[in-house]
């Protein structure tokens, strides 16, 4: 099952705008991603839920696709994510914050794979 999942996975730059992600679903990935493997089990990192249409175009901009393309723009209108969750370090639990990349990236894929597995 994880298998078919890791194959499955892969580096999305279109989205399918409907139905949209509900906070509600993005709020169950994030809570699975609590369980994953924490540096010192200090569990620094934090999330934002982003699933209004208006913060998720106000943050399209500010996101970066496909780093060997640097002429595509990301995804064209009717093709962008519908949510976002945004992982950040809370400096205050961890001054640190190289230490955690790992973690950033371990709960990144777990993220991914439960979508995934959502289709």
């Amino acid at each position: 099952m994880l298998r078919d999942l890791v194959m499955k996975n892969r580096s999305y730059r279109q989205f399918v705008e409907s139905p949209r992600v509900t906070r509600e679903k993005m709020a169950e990935y994030v809570e699975l991603a609590r369980f994953a493997p924490s540096s010192v089990n200090i569990q620094p990192l934090k999330y934002r839920l982003v699933s209004d249409p208006v913060e998720c175009t106000a943050l399209f901009p500010l996101t970066g696709w496909a780093r060997a393309l640097p002429d595509f723009p990301g995804p064209a209108e009717g093709h962008r994510p519908t949510g976002y969750v945004l992982i950040c370090h809370d400096t205050e639990i961890a001054p640190n914050a190289a230490r955690f990349d790992r973690d950033i990236g371990i709960v990144a894929q777990t993220i991914m794979l439960r979508a995934v597995e959502d289709g």
